[in-house]
C-alpha cells in the first residue's frame, strides 16, 4: 500500500480547516494536528495507523470540496 505523505502533510497543515474539526473528521487527536502545524512534531514520526486515518478522512473532506489541496 502506498501513502502519499505530501498529501497527508497538505491536509494536516491546511489552516482553512480548524485542528478541532480535522480531529473530529479524521479521528486523530487535535493535539497531534496542532503539534504538526507548529512543527513541534515531525511528519516522519507519524504511525502508519495515523497516516491511514488521515488518508481516509481527507478523501471525505476533499470530496466535499472543503480544502484547498
Amino acid at each position: 500500500m502506498k501513502i502519499d505523505t505530501k498529501k497527508i502533510e497538505t491536509v494536516l497543515t491546511d489552516n482553512t480547516i480548524s485542528a478541532y474539526r480535522l480531529a473530529k473528521e479524521i479521528g486523530i487527536p487535535q493535539s497531534t494536528i496542532t503539534r504538526l502545524r507548529k512543527k513541534d512534531r515531525s511528519f516522519r514520526n507519524l504511525t502508519v495507523e495515523t497516516l491511514e486515518k488521515v488518508k481516509h478522512g481527507s478523501i471525505k473532506i476533499v470530496s466535499r470540496g472543503e480544502t484547498h489541496t
